[in-house]
C-alpha cells in the first residue's frame, strides 16, 4: 500500500506513482490495477478518475476489526 498526504505536492507524487504502477503493470502483462480509498476521499477519487480509472460497483469490500471486538 502507498499513502500520500493531501497536499498539492503529494497529488503530483501520487500521480507519478500511479503512472509508474501502470507502466510496471503493462511491462509485466498484468490484467489491471485495483485501487481503494475511503468514500470521503474525493481528492484521491478525482485523481484516479483523471488517470482513467473507473469506479466499480460490482465488488464489496469487507473488513473484520479485531482490535475493538
Amino acid at each position: 500500500m502507498i499513502y500520500t498526504s493531501a497536499t498539492t505536492a503529494a497529488a503530483l507524487v501520487g500521480k507519478a506513482l500511479l503512472n509508474q504502477a501502470k507502466q510496471h503493470a503493462l511491462n509485466t502483462k498484468a490484467m489491471g490495477i485495483s485501487l481503494q480509498t475511503s468514500s470521503d476521499n474525493l481528492q484521491a477519487q478525482s485523481l484516479y478518475e483523471s488517470l482513467g480509472y473507473q469506479q466499480k460497483h460490482d465488488f464489496y469490500h469487507y473488513f473484520l476489526n479485531l482490535i475493538d471486538s
